[in-house]
């Protein structure tokens, strides 16, 4: 028995599928004979029954696939339903930035500058320096007559900078979903953030030759600033105040600190905080101080209607005290007059000190004078705690330090503190440890841009601290060079130890290199007549090391990788 071709079976499939279609009577006699004739055979035949049902279920699949293709259409994504929406994160993000960065431009300026760099002064003020009172007037006074164009030509470069990063961070993303109104809202916020800076924040400078006046009817409501030949305040100062100057006189009530630089300063206001003054002739009359006082001069007179809530340090040639001191008092100077009231202890270093009639003191007096005499008390004198003479001033006598126990404590704690900051520089910056200092012009070089570290950046950050905008940049730098100061020993240190011990190893470690390097370092340093300047120059050798290897980072990069 023949059975009919695939082509048969499948056009019998198909057809089979609705008998009743009318395609079947447009397939002729003669086709519909091959029909019947496929008909006949199919129901016969099990294995043409068995492909005729495989190809119908072929058809039906092939069927509905095409019918749920015509009836249905297939939804094309959104491809912006894959973007982030920019919108709403741009403005949140950009409101963040300007309100943050504002809010640490503002803290800078307080807690940075009237409060740090304030404490700093007064600090460097309790270090008593023949004439610094001198020496800082005069360069206030240069800043006043020459720092006008350095201030300018800087802030000129900070707006540039800033501009341009403006620019900069525009234009990237300015094509961006969202772009346009994060932007704007960036201006707006930055616009009114600087525009209303909080009253505590503010800043007034006054920069002239000719006097300065504030009459007593006059407020302001801001930190003043003045250098100039000759200021009085007579108004109120709702702020801090500094004053460089030739004279200086302040009636007014100052609410914040007060901060002079003059030849001569007399005060007769209120005080809110605390008074550093540097000067030759310092003067009190009828003053109210809050705060601490910190006076450094010639000559120091506090008058019997003066009064402070704080403590008194005192650095003088000669130093008269009629006032009340409500806390502690500390005097270095020639000669000390004592007549008033102390509510703390008395600690001075001088040659002669009086305590006069009806002169308080509520806790202990601590002196050192060349003999134990040179304490004179008048007979109505009060002293409530103890006297104790502690001998002659060191400022005062010649002493060899090495015949001192202090010394060799301070040597030892600071070895000690320099190897472990050694050991964790050196861990977390292992291309400290592979320094070399070179031969010949290489080191000659390592020197100079030691030596232009050591001096050109405190001179930079003096310059920077010109703008109030650069005030937190210049302490920042000011740091950092004092902290590279402190590394440049060590540095140096490890060099010397890892070379002296490559002779005898391979590969020396660096705990014993830099266990050598530093008693090596610490014993130079300390030789008599030497060790000064073989301080300087570990120091420069130190910075110029730490600076060759900044310098040289983009070449050492390729090197590594």
């Amino acid at each position: 028995m023949s059975h009919p071709t695939e082509l048969n079976l499948m056009m019998y499939a198909e057809e089979g599928l609705n008998p009743t279609a009318p395609n079947q009577e447009a397939l002729g006699q003669e086709g519909g004979a091959e029909w019947r004739r496929v008909h006949n055979h199919v129901k016969h035949c099990a294995t043409c029954r068995n492909a005729v049902d495989q190809l119908r279920q072929e058809t039906q699949g092939l069927s509905s696939a095409l019918a749920m293709a015509t009836c249905t259409s297939i939804e094309i994504p959104n491809p912006g339903q894959f973007q982030p929406k920019r919108g709403l994160r741009d403005l949140t993000l950009a409101t963040i930035a300007v309100t943050l960065t504002t809010a640490l431009v503002q803290w800078s300026w307080k807690a940075l500058f009237e409060e740090l760099i304030l404490g700093g002064i007064a600090w460097a003020a309790s270090t008593w320096t023949p004439n610094i009172y001198t020496v800082s007037h005069q360069i206030f006074l240069f800043m006043q007559e020459e720092g006008i164009d350095m201030f300018y030509n800087h802030l000129a470069l900070i707006i540039t900078v800033i501009g341009l990063l403006s620019l900069f961070g525009v234009s990237s993303i300015w094509r961006k979903s969202g772009a346009v109104p994060a932007v704007l809202l960036t201006l707006g916020v930055g616009t009114t953030l600087i525009g209303l800076p909080p009253q505590s924040h503010a800043l007034q400078i006054i920069q002239q030759d000719d006097s300065v006046i504030v009459a007593a009817s006059e407020t302001i409501n801001d930190t003043l600033l003045i250098t100039t030949r000759t200021a009085t305040i007579h108004g109120d100062i709702m702020g801090n105040l500094f004053v460089a100057a030739e004279d200086i006189e302040v009636t007014g009530d100052i609410s914040g600190n007060l901060l002079t630089v003059a030849d001569n300063v007399t005060i007769s206001g209120s005080i809110g905080g605390m008074t550093v003054s540097l000067a030759d002739t310092i003067i009190f009359e009828d003053a109210n101080i809050a705060g601490d006082l910190w006076l450094a001069g010639d000559t120091i007179k506090l008058d019997a209607t003066s009064e402070t809530q704080g403590n008194l340090a005192s650095f003088s040639s000669s130093l008269a005290m009629k006032a009340k001191i409500a806390k502690d008092m500390l005097v270095a100077a020639e000669r000390v007059v004592v007549s008033g009231a102390i509510g703390g202890n008395l600690n001075a270093a001088t040659k002669h000190i009086s305590l006069l009639d009806y002169a308080t003191v509520g806790g202990d007096i601590i002196y050192r004078t060349s003999t134990q005499d040179q304490l004179v008390l008048g007979d109505d004198v009060i002293i409530q705690g103890e006297i104790d003479y502690q001998g002659k001033p060191q400022n005062f006598q010649a002493r060899n330090r090495f015949q001192s126990d202090r010394f060799y404590l301070w040597e030892l704690l600071w070895f000690v503190g320099a190897f472990v900051v050694g050991w964790l520089l050196f861990t977390l910056a292992p291309s400290l440890g592979r320094v070399a200092l070179g031969h010949g012009k290489e080191s000659v070089k390592t020197a100079g841009i030691g030596f232009l570290v050591l001096v050109t950046v405190p001179i930079v950050a003096v310059i920077i601290a010109i703008t109030v905008i650069g005030l937190p940049l210049s302490f920042i730098t000011i740091v950092a060079w004092l902290t590279a100061w402190y590394l440049a020993k060590i540095v140096l240190a490890h060099l010397i130890g890892r070379s002296i011990l490559a002779g005898r190893s391979e590969h020396s470690g660096l705990v014993p290199a830099l266990f050598v390097g530093l008693i090596i370092v610490s014993i130079a340093i300390n030789l008599p007549f030497l060790g000064g300047v073989l301080n300087l120059l570990a120091t420069i050798l130190g910075l110029g090391l730490m600076a060759q290897l900044w310098l040289n980072r983009d070449s050492r990069e390729p090197e590594a990788g």
